[in-house]
């Protein structure tokens, strides 16, 4: 019976070691997407791994028996952060809820620098751009994307031409606001 022990799931950067077990030979395959055909690539007993996708072993005991057995090795995802609301936008004496998937230790970053605390989420009012760095349970050290918070502008209209215009004249009037905001007429 083919039998694969270590971690299945690794850091970005990072590589982890398969080791097998259950027979007298061994042959590794991957594939990265299960499709049934396996680029075979190491006779070993273990390989490190530093590629996400599935990985096949194929074992043969002292009688000459062949056995396999497939395992999916994935990479773990970089923390990514949401806003809430999605734009971003700083209304007047309110603020922006910032969430960073994961888990473990978080360190946020501001247009400030360090933000004090040590939470997945955080509430700010200052404009400017936002990063967490996280260390998940495993120690996995990952350092999320960059969001950039907003404040709200108050809409006002531009007049096209701004000069004068006559009677029979046209002009375009232009809304300058807040990047995603909502216009009604």
């Amino acid at each position: 019976i083919p039998i694969i022990t270590g971690p299945l799931e690794f850091c970005p950067g990072d590589t982890i070691l398969l080791v097998a077990s259950g027979g007298v030979s061994y042959v590794w395959g991957y594939n990265e997407f299960n499709n049934y055909t396996f680029a075979t690539f190491n006779t070993n007993d273990s390989i490190y791994v530093a590629q996400a996708g599935f990985y096949k072993l194929i074992v043969t005991n002292a009688g000459g028996c062949k056995d396999s057995i497939i395992v999916h090795v994935i990479q773990k995802p970089y923390p990514e952060i949401t806003m809430n609301p999605i734009f971003g936008i700083v209304c007047p004496n309110d603020s922006v809820l910032l969430t960073v998937s994961g888990n473990g230790d978080f360190t946020w970053n501001g247009p400030n620098g360090l933000i004090p605390g040590d939470t997945n989420q955080i509430y700010v009012t200052l404009p400017g751009q936002y990063y967490c760095y996280n260390v998940d349970i495993q120690r996995c050290a990952q350092l999320s994307n960059t969001v950039t918070v907003t404040l709200y502008n108050t809409p006002y209209l531009r007049v096209i031409p701004d000069t004068g215009f006559c009677k029979g004249d046209s002009v375009e009037i232009e809304v300058i606001t807040t990047p995603g905001s909502n216009l009604n007429w």
